[in-house]
C-alpha cells in the first residue's frame, strides 16, 4: 500500500536490494540489461569499455554531488572537489 507509513510496516516502494545506474549528468535508471543496452547505444559506448564499480556514498559525498549537479552536467566526475572522481579509477587514454 503506497499510502501506508513505510517505517511502521517495514515496507516501501522498493522491496529488497535494488541496483541503479547513475550517469554523469545524474540520470538514474533501474539497473537492467535492457536499460543498460539502451543507455550504451544512446551514448555510442562499446560494451568492452565498461567496468562495474560499486561505490558507497555517505552524507558528505551526497552533498558534494548535489553541489556539483547545480553547476555542472558532469556532477560525478568533472569537478574533483565536488563529485565522486576520487572514488573512480581513471581510464587510460590510447595513444
Amino acid at each position: 500500500d503506497p499510502l501506508s507509513d513505510p517505517i511502521s510496516n517495514g515496507e516501501g516502494y522498493i522491496k529488497g536490494p535494488t541496483a541503479y545506474i547513475a550517469t554523469d549528468d545524474l540520470v538514474v535508471t533501474p539497473s537492467s540489461s535492457i536499460c543498460l543496452m539502451s543507455l550504451l547505444s544512446s551514448m555510442s559506448i562499446p560494451v568492452d569499455d565498461l567496468e562495474e564499480k560499486v561505490v558507497s556514498i555517505g552524507m558528505e559525498e551526497g552533498v558534494r554531488i548535489l553541489q556539483a549537479s547545480l553547476t555542472s552536467k558532469s556532477a560525478l566526475t568533472l569537478v574533483p572537489s565536488l563529485g565522486l572522481s576520487h572514488l573512480l579509477t581513471k581510464v587510460k587514454e590510447e595513444k
